[in-house]
């Protein structure tokens, strides 16, 4: 079997990722708000990495799916079953 070659370069993509994070939250540093500026890197790193090759569409809204549903639940104040997710 003949592999494909690779479209996208990985390491540059996961600097790319990185950066945006940083920026995101660094607008939070200053503050002292340690949680929204983990809030913030973490849906920089979604958005950045939302943007899913033709063979990764299915596990991307499925991520997107299970994020919303931790979302709803935490907003309920109920816990997160990290078992169900696996």
């Amino acid at each position: 079997m003949k592999l494909a070659a690779p479209t996208r370069n990985l390491a540059l993509e996961l600097v790319r990722v990185t950066e945006a994070a940083a920026l995101a939250a660094g607008r939070f540093m200053g503050r002292g708000d340690k949680e929204a500026a983990d809030a913030a890197a973490s849906e920089s790193q979604y958005a950045e990495t939302a943007e899913p090759g033709p063979d990764e569409t299915y596990l991307a809204e499925e991520e997107k799916r299970l994020l919303d549903q931790n979302k709803e639940q935490v907003a309920k104040g109920t816990e997160v079953d990290e078992q169900k997710r696996t």
